[in-house]
């Protein structure tokens, strides 16, 4: 290849990212000859080792494991026969052949003339890293391009198969760290919906990779769109536990603290430095924790399990309590449960005066113990508090889903 991102002599033009497309004169050979899967797996598998002098034995090895060929060698003659007249080669010209034959060997011929998405994507996203610290926004723009031609997985029809596993990844990774180094050369250039751009074309592409939605929320914060970072808090924590079956993670709870901070006081707590959430339970808005609720609730109902729902509602005995104080005294009961919560369970508050938390995965034997222990702590550690706990369980539906031991389930 040459180093000119565009070469408008290419004999063949190919798309790997996202789609397996090959062009030759304007012509889209891949959809002329679609039944010919078997040939083109073949031109794929060459096409990726392209670097490399592969021996017939080991083609086959790789292209079909599971079978049995007592004659490997004419088998490859054969399908490479029907490759090359696929592609409309020259067959009496050995050098005009897209795959050439020496000492035993496949390879590709490197004298032809082809342009593929991979190479351009691969070059253009080097000359950005190398131009970054030197011209910011030159390298904003190669990287914006690069990105451009990364359109999903490297060869996704063959996305399973063991030999295109480990170019796949360093494509992903690739990307991964073009949206993340453009992004953080579009932020210390103040463009910032330009980053919001990029990461909502990076999280249509990879919609579980955390840091896009980790960049995509501060930036949202940055700019004051609030509840668009809140909406999209409830989507990624929703998705998470929906396609991964976990809670967020300590920067994706940090993040939340920020949110929580510009919204009102009828909606969330307002924060404060003593509060405990990233070694607790994950502590959410309302909307949030109906989400969650929900998708437990299905995944019991697909496993015969059970989750818990806790109702903890306190009031003061002294009735002519200040605003304050009631709401220093809200706030030390939620850092106190947040702290004695496990990691997996999740607490909102819905109320003046009342909380609710799930407790994925608990029998109802082993939520009463837990309820226990906290009315024990808060009836020894905040006798001066002059306050009412009452707690109400109401079960989602059997046995645990948690491989938990028992033990682990209960309060310290």
């Amino acid at each position: 290849m040459t180093n000119e991102y565009k070469n408008e002599g290419s004999r063949l033009e190919i798309e790997t990212l996202g789609r397996f497309v090959v062009k030759s004169d304007q012509r889209i050979l891949t959809s002329e000859a679609r039944s010919s899967k078997k040939i083109w797996t073949l031109f794929m598998y060459l096409l990726t080792y392209r670097q490399k002098s592969l021996l017939p034995e080991v083609i086959v090895d790789h292209l079909w494991p599971e079978a049995n060929f007592e004659n490997p060698r004419g088998l490859l003659r054969t399908q490479m026969h029907r490759l090359r007249k696929l592609m409309n080669t020259d067959l009496e010209e050995e050098g005009s052949s897209i795959i050439c034959y020496d000492n035993g060997a496949y390879y590709w011929n490197p004298d032809v003339q082809y342009q593929i998405d991979a190479d351009l994507f691969e070059s253009m996203s080097a000359e950005a890293r190398e131009m970054s610290a030197s011209d910011p926004q030159g390298a904003v723009q190669l990287y914006l391009r690069s990105l451009e031609y990364y359109q999903g997985d490297y060869l996704p029809e063959c996305s399973g198969e063991d030999w295109v596993i480990p170019a796949k990844m360093h494509y992903r990774r690739l990307f991964m760290n073009n949206v993340i180094e453009a992004c953080q050369l579009l932020t210390d250039l103040k463009q910032y919906s330009k980053v919001l751009n990029v990461c909502e074309k990076a999280m249509f592409l990879e919609p579980s990779e955390e840091s896009f939605h980790l960049i995509y929320l501060e930036t949202l914060l940055k700019t004051g769109k609030v509840k668009e970072a809140q909406h999209h808090y409830q989507y990624v924590t929703s998705l998470q536990y929906r396609e991964l079956g976990i809670a967020p993670s300590a920067s994706m709870k940090m993040l939340y603290q920020q949110i929580v901070g510009y919204q009102t006081p009828e909606l969330v707590l307002p924060n404060s430095s003593g509060d405990k959430t990233s070694s607790g339970a994950f502590y959410c808005h309302p909307t949030v924790f109906e989400s969650i609720c929900q998708l437990e609730k299905r995944k019991c109902e697909r496993h015969g399990t059970c989750n818990q729902v806790c109702m903890f509602t306190w009031k003061p005995n002294d009735t002519g309590q200040t605003r304050a104080w009631l709401e220093k005294t809200e706030m030390t009961i939620k850092n106190d449960l947040l702290h004695h919560l496990r990691r997996s369970d999740a607490l909102t508050r819905i109320s003046d005066r009342r909380f609710a938390a799930l407790f994925p995965g608990l029998t109802p034997t082993q939520t009463k113990q837990l309820i226990d222990r906290l009315m024990s702590y808060f009836n020894e550690e905040h006798k001066e508090l002059d306050i009412q706990i009452t707690i109400t369980i109401q079960p989602q539906m059997q046995e645990s889903v948690y491989e938990e031991e028992e033990e682990k389930l209960l309060l310290d």
